[in-house]
């Protein structure tokens, strides 16, 4: 033992300054590496790419729905036909009389309905109830921190004629979809290992099952509630079949998310769901989920295999390697699902090694760059040492070993370029000077890093830059004015947005042309998550706001005067509060960025707003009146921002004006110079309040409550809003706003 260790301190010794510096950060990736790969698996971060995968592989080999299970479903058309929702007890017992035929007899039954409360036609449904192999859903809800479960029984009489009771809760996994189930809550079985007949294997204490989504395209045998009852569907449909009742109406709201959402625009309703799990039952090909400890092994196995072929092997082998354990990764995670039903999630070690080949890339090029430097300075000496900043020397660094390849090409120009070198040496940011016939001249150091070379090589069409960053100029002369957004995709796997601007720069007979990028990554990571805690901040405030106000209303009339008046004032200030909180989110929203815009009509815009201002024109006695337009009018605009533009408008209108007056709204299409086309709205009213409205100071005057707001949304839509107010009561007050119209009018007319 002391002679290995002799010999590692010898090997240690022998290495030089650079190699150990080399093994000591070899090492410490290999401890941050690992250290990620138990933090991602230990707290699921990152389970969305083994989502992703899991829902890939499900719509590649759909599972294809049996005929053991047979659906009847209760739409829409059902409910209408049987009389509305909810459809009477009476009607259920009809149904199970009808399935008690012995020539119909199904093996089970399971109702994905919820019978809460007791009814008198209870009896008359529990004798049918009997004569089968039922079982009713019931609501169970699990233990929750401080409260135990929670379970709600359909009555007595239901719960004594039913074969049993089973719950038919579906579990949301960490992106809000549904792809499995707990096959017992407590001691509750679900509803579909109940009809099964079968019993769990919970050994690992964990009833969590996933399954395969029939396709609801496909999807099982269904029939309709009414034609069942109307007896239009033939003999022997449901003979020895799992039939499962339940709801597929819209109106019902029985649909949940799944991986086959998007592609019908609307959730899966939960009766397909229940039978999908009874069908893998049935089949036993329910999907498990590795545990934790199966999953650790197998991540840090794969990251050990990187790390090692990071130490020893060459960058082209070494990348080969990394993409050979990815794909292998995903492939063995879609063999193992395939033959024995498990699933091993990869996204812990696919995102430590898509993470350990651009850090170790980034440490092993700064590395091969410090070392060039202090070569470099032994080769070629300065005069005069002097301290400088450590950025600045990487950069000068860098652009005086560039410049020394280009000294004989520029000689003919240094005059010029030594200026122009100088500016971009200590420029932060990636530029390029371009010469007039559009060819590059020359770079900084920062754009030679962060983007391509054969986009930033001297003597290139700077055309192939532009193209590069998905710009449709070609030219830097067309690129003056405004700025340009761009983003691109660089080779370490990183996501930058840059500001491109274009200055011509006078500097001899020549014309050239200054392209810099400067980086707003940060800026629009801030913006977004800016965004992204005001809608987090604007739910976690409204709800209890808007729970105050709930249970404000269900409290009845209070005997005590005082309590009453209380319990109103507290109504009302929770009322002003939430107001208050909309009017901060609609102001913030104002300043985004972006809009959401969309095509709308302007007249219904108008009649939402006169909607939420009615009721406080009632109170003042004051009539709204809109003078309908010829034709429809349509505008692209943000629909919530302009109807509280609108309602803004006219709530000063309603406010400021004469008890017992007209506010009048009147619109039409103006036609100007080039074709441009405006829709004009006019808003006037009689105003009942004096001495405020002068024009010397527009922020005080009260007919301009929320001015500032209005002007700048309607300044965002490319509009104008104009205000005439009078000096003194009775006069009329009028508002004029301008909005382009899109090419939709043109195109109508």
């Amino acid at each position: 033992m002391a002679w290995r260790e002799s010999r590692a301190l010898q090997a240690l010794r022998a290495m030089s300054r650079e190699q150990r510096r080399f093994l000591f950060e070899w090492l410490t990736l290999c401890l941050l590496a690992l250290a990620a790969t138990v933090v991602l698996t230990l707290q699921g971060w990152g389970a969305g790419i083994g989502h992703l995968l899991f829902d890939s592989i499900q719509r590649w080999q759909p599972a294809q729905a049996g005929t053991e299970v047979v659906i009847i479903a209760i739409d829409d058309a059902s409910i209408e036909e049987l009389g509305g929702w909810p459809i009477r007890r009476d009607t259920y017992a009809q149904l199970l009389e009808q399935l008690a035929d012995p020539r119909d007899k199904p093996r089970a039954i399971g109702i994905d309905i919820l019978f809460h409360d007791e009814r008198p036609e209870d009896a008359q449904m529990a004798q049918p109830l009997r004569k089968h192999r039922a079982f009713l859903a019931m609501e169970y809800r699990p233990p929750a921190a401080g409260q135990a479960a929670q379970a709600r029984q359909p009555g007595p009489l239901l719960t004594q004629a039913a074969t049993g009771l089973a719950h038919i809760n579906l579990a949301f996994e960490s992106d809000g979809f549904i792809r499995g189930a707990h096959l017992r809550a407590g001691t509750v079985p679900h509803l579909a290992l109940a009809m099964s007949g079968t019993e769990l294997d919970s050994s690992g204490g964990n009833s969590y099952r996933r399954f395969k989504l029939v396709d609801p395209a496909q999807g099982f045998p269904t029939v309709r509630m009414s034609d069942v009852v109307q007896q239009r569907v033939p003999k022997g449909l449901f003979k020895d079949r799992y039939v499962l009742i339940g709801s597929t109406a819209p109106s019902l709201g029985d649909h949940y998310p799944t991986i086959y959402s998007g592609r019908q625009g609307a959730g899966t309703p939960g009766v397909e769901l229940h039978a999908s799990l009874l069908q893998d039952i049935l089949n036993d090909e329910l999907i498990e989920s590795a545990s934790k400890p199966w999953r650790l092994a197998y991540g840090a196995i794969a990251v050990c295999l990187v790390l090692l072929g990071l130490l020893t092997l060459s960058p082209l082998v070494e990348l080969l390697l990394s993409a050979a354990v990815l794909l292998g990764a995903a492939l063995f995670s879609v063999l193992v699902l395939r033959e024995f039903s498990l699933w091993i999630d990869p996204s812990p070690l696919l995102i430590v090694v898509l993470l350990l080949k651009p850090a170790w890339a980034w440490r092993r090029l700064e590395m091969i760059v410090a070392f060039m430097s202090g070569r470099a300075r032994l080769i070629l000496p300065s005069p005069k040492r002097e301290t400088v900043p450590l950025l600045q020397r990487l950069q000068t660094d860098t652009v005086l070993q560039t410049s020394r390849l280009l000294d004989q090409a520029i000689e003919s120009v240094r005059a010029r370029t030594d200026f122009l070198k100088s500016v971009l040496d200590g420029a932060p940011s990636p530029m390029m000077v371009v010469d007039e016939g559009g060819q590059v001249a020359m770079v900084n150091a920062r754009i030679e890093e962060d983007f391509p070379a054969e986009f930033v090589a001297l003597h290139v069409q700077v055309g192939a830059m532009l193209n590069y960053l998905g710009l449709s100029q070609r030219l830097p002369q067309e690129l003056l004015g405004a700025p340009h957004y761009v983003s691109v995709s660089h080779t370490n796997g990183s996501e930058r947005h840059y500001m491109l601007r274009a200055a011509a720069l006078s500097v001899g007979p020549d014309s050239l042309w200054l392209l810099a990028l400067a980086d707003v990554t940060e800026m629009r990571s801030l913006q977004l998550q800016r965004d992204m805690t005001l809608q987090l901040l604007s739910h976690d405030m409204r709800t209890p706001v808007a729970s105050i106000i709930a249970l404000c209303r269900r409290t009845g009339p209070l005997a005590d005067p005082s309590a009453m008046e209380t319990l109103l004032g507290v109504q009302r200030h929770a009322n002003k509060l939430l107001r208050l909180m909309d009017d901060f989110i609609l102001s913030i929203a104002a300043e985004s960025s972006r809009y959401q815009m969309s095509e709308a009509v302007f007249e219904f815009l108008l009649d939402e707003a006169m909607d939420q201002v009615q009721d406080l024109a009632q109170s003042r006695q004051i009539r709204i009146e809109i003078e309908p337009s010829a034709e429809p009018v349509f505008i692209n605009c943000d629909q919530r921002l302009m109807v509280r533009v609108l309602v803004n408008l006219l709530v000063n209108a309603v406010r400021h004006g004469q008890m017992g007056s007209v506010v009048s709204i009147s619109q039409h299409v103006s036609i100007e110079a080039g074709d441009e086309r405006h829709v004009e709205c006019w808003i006037k009213n009689h105003v009942a309040t004096q001495g405020t409205h002068t024009n010397a100071d527009p922020a005080a005057r009260g007919f301009g409550l929320g001015r500032e707001f209005v002007s700048n949304v309607v300044r965002r839509h490319g509009g104008q809003v104009t205000f005439s107010l009078p000096e003194s009561p009775g006069q009329l007050a009028e508002v004029r706003l301008r909005l382009p119209l899109t090419s939709t009018l043109a195109a109508m007319e």
